[in-house]
């Protein structure tokens, strides 16, 4: 359920662990690696269930608490604060902590951020102080337009409302500038008759907007390469383009909607994505749960976009249906 591919030898490569289900969330804090998801007592850890830690540079795992009862489905860090997100409840034992918690890496403490959301966090993305989180919860503590999304400080500790009257669940966030990009199954977002499955919020205005595409499913996933936004989901035919199915591509600078492909031509897929990836190249790596990308074989992993030029290791979340088709373990 968790592996490394190398872009140098082009092989997949265990990291241990025997995790037992799968894997969400992932991110990195120096030489240390936390592992979100839904699996329990990570490298037989018994403290180790829906988190754990990773050390790249030791190959060793760890507990580092939480007694989370529910899935971890988001991981931000701020300085030396993890910020988790999932179906969880009272994490850590603490009655308060309910969908999002705190964890001090330096104190090693977990404590509650305050705030009573009502169902599970998807996603979560920091700019400057400000989370904004989202997920399926309505009424975010207690703010009745606090539905679907809403801002928390970090340096005051208050919710907030950023509007956007969504009917229906964030899946992803993403940041560029002082623009929010948000993916869900939402439609009419902040009453826009074309900002269905995704929008654009501005933080620096406040407003909501339609980025267009004519998407006709739900978003799951979002990435930026530069001035791209990659956006994978359940839909076909983005913004009409017969071969922008399941991922597409959209320019942020010019407004404009495209097809995505492999670096031979290949496009399109034949199932879903649940995570996207960009690399410092320009290639994007989507996972998800499909076969191919037109006529080739991909086996629910591709590199998408540009041939491999950098000389790095990336760390891959793996499904179990990743793991299965894949053979790894």
């Amino acid at each position: 359920n968790i592996a490394r591919y190398s872009l140098i030898t082009q092989n997949w490569e265990a990291i241990g662990g025997q995790l037992n289900s799968y894997v969400t969330a992932l991110v990195l804090s120096g030489t240390d690696l936390y592992v979100g998801g839904e699996f329990i007592n990570a490298d037989g850890i018994a403290t180790a269930d829906r988190i754990a830690k990773y050390s790249t540079s030791g190959g060793t795992w760890s507990s580092i608490g939480g007694q989370l009862n529910g899935a971890v489905s988001a991981l931000v860090l701020s300085g030396t604060d993890l910020y988790i997100g999932g179906a969880f409840t009272n994490a850590d034992g603490i009655a308060t902590a309910d969908y999002i918690a705190k964890y001090s890496i330096s104190g090693g403490t977990w404590s509650s951020i305050g705030g009573t959301l009502s169902s599970s966090v998807s996603s979560i993305a920091l700019s400057d102080t400000d989370l904004y989180v989202g997920g399926n919860f309505i009424n975010a503590d207690g703010i009745v337009t606090a539905d679907y999304i809403a801002k928390y400080s970090t340096s005051g500790g208050t919710w907030s409302s950023i509007g956007g009257q969504l009917n229906l669940g964030v899946n992803e966030i993403v940041i560029s500038g002082t623009d929010l990009y948000i993916g869900g199954a939402f439609t009419n977002a902040d009453g826009i008759a074309t900002a269905d499955y995704i929008a654009k919020y501005s933080i620096s205005g406040g407003t909501w907007s339609s980025i267009g595409g004519q998407l006709n499913e739900a978003v799951t996933a979002l990435v930026l390469s530069g001035t791209d936004l990659y956006v994978g989901g359940n839909f076909t035919n983005a913004d009409g383009i017969a071969t922008a199915d399941k991922i597409a591509k959209y320019n942020t600078s010019t407004g404009l909607w495209s097809t995505v492909s492999n670096g031979e031509g290949a496009s399109g897929l034949d199932g879903y994505i649940y995570s996207l990836l960009a690399l410092d190249s320009g290639s994007v790596i989507a996972g998800g749960s499909f076969n191919y990308i037109g006529a080739i074989n991909c086996q629910s992993i591709a590199i998408l976009c540009k041939p491999l030029n950098e000389a790095i290791d990336i760390i891959a979340a793996m499904f179990e249906l990743y793991a299965e088709r894949t053979n790894i373990t």
